[in-house]
């Protein structure tokens, strides 16, 4: 079945059922669960499709009607987004994290608030450009909020910065290490929030940038390394990581807490299990839905 394409108001309802399976034990006073099933936590939005034309209106109920509350449906909008859209965030040894000038990916390193989920970039000794980057997509001309947490080794700064397919168009943020200094990267593309904030006190950092580069469904965001004086062309010694990374993430909204993505999710779908139409006038329709996220081929 075709997508649905129509974008929800956003007063929009989510509720989450997480799937667990539970064993009791004496009079009930002790329980073990576990999560189970492909998607253990689905979730269901109710949404409002409001001041619609006529027209606008019977498309959406239509498009109901024709799934009969059985047939599943792709359904891309900023309301429901995975709150981390890029994937293997805590492995960027995997090919989607494409490498340029790279000699190898120092992996098990002590990342923010412990744990071994940090990595090291170590630059080759080509004289070049030195990043690492993955491309993700998104809802058309829709704001992202980008992050990721630095944390120098022996370059001077990090470069974090994010592009689409329209030339000249980036933002993003660096940061030189040595003076403890961030600075915004903005190629006349709207940013509506960014920063560069030291987190705990062994050295981490936390960037992010909230905007667009351009209205494309496709963006990238790149990691480049520097030398130990700052250049971004320089010669690596293929050995020694520059810059330590850790929870790369990309959302919609404002920035919160860092959330890992193992791999790509499976291919979601929905299904509209209820809706109502409201009749005010021939250009104040409204309509309300409930969708809920099933997981199927």
């Amino acid at each position: 079945m075709a997508g649905f394409t129509f974008t929800p108001d956003f007063d929009a309802n989510e509720g989450h059922e997480p799937r667990v399976r539970k064993t009791q034990f004496a009079d009930g006073g002790y329980e073990h669960r576990i999560r189970f099933g492909l998607n253990t936590d689905p979730k269901t939005y109710d949404l409002t499709f409001a001041n619609r034309t006529d027209s606008e209106a019977d498309q959406i109920e239509q498009f109901f009607k024709d799934a009969a509350a059985a047939e599943a449906f792709d359904w891309t909008s900023s309301v429901e987004a995975t709150r981390n859209l890029l994937t293997y965030t805590d492995d960027i040894t995997q090919s989607i994290w494409s490498k340029s000038q790279i000699t190898s990916i120092a992996t098990n390193l002590i990342g923010y608030a412990g744990g071994s989920n940090a990595s090291g970039i170590v630059a080759n000794t080509t004289n070049a450009e030195h990043f690492i980057q993955q491309q993700f997509t998104v809802a058309a001309s829709t704001n992202t909020t980008h992050s990721i947490y630095v944390k120098q080794n022996v370059g001077r700064d990090v470069l974090f910065t994010v592009y689409g397919p329209t030339a000249g168009q980036t933002i993003g943020v660096s940061l030189n290490f040595s003076t403890s200094t961030g600075s915004l990267i903005n190629s006349g593309v709207a940013v509506t929030d960014w920063g560069a904030a030291m987190v705990g006190s062994d050295g981490w950092w936390r960037l992010w940038v909230t905007g667009r580069p351009d209205n494309s469904t496709t963006r990238t965001v790149r990691i480049t390394t520097t030398s130990n004086t700052g250049a971004t062309t320089y010669s690596g010694d293929a050995s020694t990581p520059r810059l330590q990374i850790m929870g790369p993430q990309v959302e919609y909204g404002s920035l919160t807490g860092y959330q890992p993505i193992a791999a790509a999710e499976p291919t979601k779908k929905w299904v509209c299990e209820r809706w109502n139409r409201r009749y005010l006038n021939c250009n104040n329709n409204t309509v309300t839905a409930t969708f809920r996220q099933v997981y199927e081929a």
